[in-house]
């Protein structure tokens, strides 16, 4: 099959780019996004000063972890806004640029 010369306007380019874009930070927020998660399951406090330990207050360790707790669940909430915006806006660049290049253009993630 002979590869027939495509034209690529400046908008087809525009769109590419932002394609690009859009699949790097889809890949460092779904890293981030693990990584909070694991680390949220795995999460120990240590109250250390020099190299002996203290103790605190159960009522100041339990008013902590609930702020840190509640903080992590908003980043895992705007990391998921922000995964689903890219993916949503990813597929649809996807549709416009494979409907008019075809097989000559390669947006596979994998």
């Amino acid at each position: 099959m002979a590869k027939e010369q495509l034209n690529v306007s400046w908008e087809d380019q525009k769109r590419i780019n932002e394609f690009a874009v859009l699949v790097q930070r889809l890949d460092r927020v779904r890293v981030e996004f693990a990584k909070t998660t694991v680390s949220s399951a795995m999460w120990l406090i240590r109250i250390r000063c020099g190299s002996g330990f203290a103790s605190a207050a159960y009522d100041d360790v339990v008013n902590s972890l609930n702020q840190e707790q509640e903080s992590r669940q908003r980043r895992l909430a705007d990391l998921r806004a922000e995964i689903s915006q890219n993916e949503e806006r990813s597929a649809i660049l996807k549709n416009v640029l494979q409907s008019k290049f075809g097989d000559a253009i390669q947006l596979d993630l994998e």
